[in-house]
């Protein structure tokens, strides 16, 4: 059964209608059952918009949403309560809004809207892995967000969070400087050899692309950018886009080599640039009003384009899902042309098909996000 979805937003302004592309056959993936052929289990469901009511500015005719979802929010649910101790004992930074207090305290708000923007974001994102792994993915999407929370407002305390601490024992296990049994932090997360053991270095690359994210927050930020791609291109790294695609490598089982990956890099280019546009684009209303509130720091694309081509922040936004429509129509001929040249394996095209589930439904995540749509309101 799927989640419930309860809530749903466009960004304020934002006018699309008649102006979606149409749907087309390269994305009927996402609208079957085929992907579970030969055997394998299916661990998703599709997920509807016009059954959903849901807005939809897109040419994917359809989302994937993860059965264990019941199962992610229980384990996120203890794994906050264990990340809020952690802090307690070692005197870490978490964001504001996270309780303080020692012991088996509910959850405040704070802490149940990180767990609820965990659990759709992990369960729409990477809808097709078994319950084991996407629980994994998903406590280190809880630290993501917590990490972020922090710096977001407090770019200064990049280095001294809870989440610093946790990447760094972390490392230590995936680099073999550690024994995993014993390992407290592990334990909290569940990682077990066999996790660990997976062929391909799977959850090594996973965990390092994770550290990567982690540390580049202790770098400074840039505000200033010498075209839209340079800005696509940075904010690729300030979005996790490298964790996501080993995630999805993760849970989908892609023992692929580099030589196998490297085929497919501009389809990889495309989903990230899929990603930013659309994270920005939903995430822009929240962003803007706690940069003016609170002082928190904003990079987003519609902020980028409205300061460097000097229009609204309505027209930006337009813009911004005008260039969301045009990589749709990139990634179709991508599709289309690995397709026609039938020299690619079969897990190279499941990679393939994997980054377009992902992207659509980053889309469908935001599209429902309590985070973004309320946040652009009200406190978030």
């Amino acid at each position: 059964m799927a989640k419930p979805i309860s809530f749903s937003y466009i960004p304020t302004g934002l006018t699309y209608g008649t102006s979606a592309p149409k749907q087309c056959d390269e994305f009927t993936f996402l609208n079957s059952d085929a992907i579970n052929k030969k055997g394998h289990p299916s661990h998703s469901v599709i997920i509807q918009p016009s059954e959903w009511d849901l807005p939809w500015p897109s040419s994917f005719p359809a989302a994937r949403q993860c059965k264990y979802w019941k199962e992610i929010q229980l384990s996120c649910e203890r794994f906050m309560q264990e990340v809020r101790a952690l802090s307690i004992q070692r005197g870490k930074k978490v964001p504001e809004g996270y309780c303080r207090m020692a012991g088996e305290q509910p959850l405040t708000p704070k802490e149940s809207l990180i767990v609820r923007t965990t659990v759709d974001a992990v369960i729409y994102m990477i809808p097709n892995a078994p319950c084991e792994r996407v629980e994994f993915i998903s406590k280190l999407w809880l630290l993501l967000w917590t990490h972020d929370d922090v710096v977001e407002y407090y770019p200064e305390e990049a280095g001294s969070t809870v989440v610093d601490d946790i990447t760094h024992s972390l490392l230590r296990v995936s680099r073999g400087l550690e024994d995993l049994p014993g390992n407290e932090i592990c334990a909290k997360l569940k990682l077990t050899s066999k996790l660990l053991d997976l062929p391909g270095a799977l959850t090594q690359t996973m965990l390092e692309k994770f550290a990567d994210f982690i540390f580049f927050t202790r770098t400074h930020q840039r505000n200033e950018f010498k075209d839209l791609r340079d800005y696509l291109d940075y904010r690729a790294t300030d979005i996790a886009i490298d964790h996501i695609l080993a995630a999805v490598r993760f849970g989908n089982d892609l023992d692929l080599r580099q030589e196998q990956i490297d085929p497919l890099r501009h389809i990889s280019g495309l989903i990230s640039d899929h990603n930013i546009l659309v994270n920005d684009l939903f995430s822009f209303d929240k962003e803007k009003r706690a940069a003016v509130t609170q002082g928190a720091h904003i990079l987003n694309i519609v902020e980028y384009l409205k300061q460097t081509l000097s229009v609204s922040s309505a027209l930006a936004k337009d813009i911004t899902l005008r260039l969301v429509f045009d990589v749709e129509s990139q990634l179709r001929d991508e599709l289309r042309q690995i397709s026609q040249m039938g020299t690619l394996s079969e897990a190279q095209i499941r990679y393939a098909h994997a980054m377009v589930e992902s992207a659509s439904g980053n889309l469908l995540f935001s599209v429902t996000s309590v985070r973004y749509g309320k946040g652009a309101s009200g406190p978030g």
